[in-house]
């Protein structure tokens, strides 16, 4: 019986074990295929992490190769990977044709639906931003503008860093490339900051090109070529070929810009090379064209016509709008140089509806310009001044825009450091508070330590005050002054003969005004340099001063453009002063400066009438007197018509 017994217990005891280890085994199965699953997800987001911040070595390609890589892993019933997906995929549709870049749009517009009836409004915003950026390229700015701001709306809603700073690059980039240089600076160095306190180097590099190429247009290229060829270094260190081809492309448009058509010509060649044998169109197109320009520039006609040649058959006006412009644009330059007026005219026909339509206004005062000098060439003395008036108005149309160039960077610099300043103040507080929680039993002796670094606080913030007041008076004197000539610049001339206009007007008196530029000025710097270029106005702006009366004024007002304001003078007088001034710079010793080197000046006068409303129409009036002066053979002074 006993036996009996103890046998059944056995009998029992092990089924239970049995039961035990199964529920263990399948327990435990269980975890470790959770655990798996936990890993795995860690990893898919770990490849989101590196894709979404362009953490990776060696470009494009390879972007795409990790792109579908991750595609395989996702999980086709998972909407949040998929939407996620299609957030990176978006931005890498392809775009080499214009029906590639429509695709591309259309699916960005259903995917922010989509991402919309998800309530997904960071998802919305980046395709936003993706659909924004692929009208750019489609030639609709104006579509692409309103993307980028309604983007940025969302983002700020959302207080999504990483997006709003997406959103002011992309902004400021467009912004740059259509003229609006002050405004593109603004959004792209802040764009920059948030993206180097977020730890992405690849996009702060990005937009720190885009801010060097920024400086570049605002004719800042000491520090845009700086900041490139910092950035190509760090492009270089990654193995990011694609990247450092991008921004060598800039630097390029800067040496170009500084003189150095060599150095620029060599890096195109190795970019062309680059997308031939990438097979890529557009950018073996934009290559040609930058050494069209690059060319033209050194005068070596014969290899720009072949540049042109080279590109025409890879023009796509419905694609890409603006490299089309251009080449129109840089054929009629060529067609100049060759004296082949009428052609030049055909061109710039072609090219000037299409860069009123980008909105582009850098481009179409370079249009309206040689209009002016192709219908002066033939003879066409109206429409010649009527494309002067019109390059005129966009000239100051961009300057209205740029505002003041040098207040946006210095006003841009003060929030910087007011920013590190705050910070700075934030953390020396804190570390008073930890240091008398720790401390209290030595109270007098940390309030007097407080006290004292109060005090010193003051003090530096009461220099940081008198340095900023000192900084903002020399930024006063700099925007009045030019800083080459160091005579008063375009704004102040202009606030001085308003202001001399209106007196004469009340007092009845005679008022004259010279207007005159420097002869074949592009030679000298294309010949001499731009340093000695720029040594000849310095030596004009001095000799000008001595050639004028007590009460003249002088300015420059761009380029080798100047004005003389000549209150009390009228028609006989200022031609007077005015040949006095031609003759003067005619006679400058200019063998210090180089030798057989022969400056000359072409100038019109023109006298204050009734009709005329206002100092910029007496000034066009001078205009078209200096046009007549120059026609009819340089170094000579005329006279506007009453």
């Amino acid at each position: 019986m006993l036996v009996s017994l103890l046998t059944i217990i056995k009998s029992r005891m092990a089924r239970i074990a049995v039961l035990v280890l199964l529920w263990g085994g399948q327990f435990f199965t269980q975890q470790a295929v959770a655990d798996q699953a936990e890993l795995e997800q860690r990893s898919i987001d770990a490849q989101f992490i590196e894709l979404e911040n362009s953490e990776l070595i060696g470009g494009r390609d390879i972007y795409l190769e990790r792109l579908a890589l991750l595609k395989a892993r996702l999980d086709p019933s998972n909407p949040a990977q998929q939407m996620r997906y299609r957030q990176l995929a978006c931005w890498y549709q392809p775009e080499e044709t214009a029906a590639q870049v429509q695709a591309a749009i259309t699916n960005a517009s259903a995917w922010m639906l989509e991402a919309s009836a998800m309530r997904n409004i960071t998802a919305e915003a980046d395709f936003q931003l993706c659909r924004g950026w692929f009208r750019q390229f489609g030639n609709d700015m104006a579509g692409a503008k309103m993307d980028f701001e309604s983007a940025l709306k969302i983002a700020e809603m959302a207080e999504n860093r990483r997006l709003i700073a997406d959103a002011l690059s992309s902004r400021g980039e467009l912004l740059s490339n259509q003229g609006d240089l002050a405004l593109a600076l603004e959004d792209l160095q802040v764009a920059y900051q948030m993206y180097h306190l977020l730890g992405n180097r690849y996009w702060s590099a990005y937009s720190l090109s885009m801010v060097a190429n920024t400086y570049r247009r605002m004719g800042d290229l000491s520090r845009a070529k700086t900041l490139l060829e910092e950035v190509v270094d760090l492009y270089q260190s990654r193995g990011d070929l694609e990247s450092v081809m991008d921004s060598n492309y800039i630097l390029a448009l800067t040496y170009d810009d500084l003189g150095e058509y060599a150095r620029a010509l060599a890096i195109y060649m190795d970019v062309l090379k680059y997308y031939q044998n990438k097979g890529l169109a557009h950018g073996q197109l934009t290559s040609y064209i930058a050494i069209a320009d690059n060319r033209l520039r050194a005068e070596d006609t014969a290899a720009a016509a072949s540049a042109l040649l080279s590109a025409e058959p890879l023009l796509d006006k419905d694609y890409d709008a603006s490299s089309w412009a251009l080449w129109h644009l840089f054929s009629a330059y060529l067609d100049v140089a060759n004296k082949n007026f009428t052609d030049a005219l055909v061109h710039l026909d072609n090219a000037s509806p299409i860069v009123v339509a980008l909105d582009n206004n850098r481009y179409l005062s370079w249009v309206q310009k040689l209009q002016a000098d192709v219908y002066g060439a033939l003879g066409r003395w109206q429409e010649a001044f009527e494309a002067l008036q019109s390059y005129q108005a966009t000239s100051d149309l961009l300057s209205s825009k740029l505002r003041d160039q040098t207040s946006t960077r210095m006003r841009i610099e003060f929030d910087t450091a007011r920013k590190e300043a705050e910070n700075q103040a934030l953390k020396s507080e804190q570390a008073v508070r930890e240091s008398r929680v720790l401390a209290l039993q030595e109270k007098r002796r940390w309030q007097i330590a407080v006290i004292s670094l109060s005090m010193v606080v003051l003090a530096f913030l009461t220099l940081f005050g008198v340095r900023q007041w000192r900084r903002s008076q020399r930024l006063h004197i700099m925007a009045m002054t030019d800083e080459l000539t160091r005579l008063p610049n375009r704004r102040s001339i202009y606030t001085c003969g308003n202001a001399e206009l209106e007196l004469a007007r009340r007092q009845n008196a005679a008022f004259s005004i010279i207007v005159f530029d420097v002869d074949h000025f592009k030679r000298i710097n294309d010949t001499w340099g731009h340093n000695i270029g720029d040594r000849v106005l310095q030596k004009i702006a001095e000799y000008a001063q001595l050639a004028l009366r007590k009460d003249d004024k002088i300015g420059r007002t761009g380029g080798e453009e100047f004005l003389a304001i000549l209150p009390g003078a009228d028609t006989e007088q200022a031609v007077e002063v005015a040949q006095r001034l031609c003759a003067c710079v005619e006679e400058m010793d200019m063998r210090a400066v180089a030798d057989d080197l022969a400056i000359t000046i072409s100038l019109g006068v023109a006298q204050l009438k009734d009709s005329d409303r206002d100092l910029s129409k007496l000034m066009q009036r001078a205009d078209s007197a200096l046009y007549m002066a120059k026609h009819a053979g340089r170094n000579r002074v005329e006279v506007a018509a009453d």
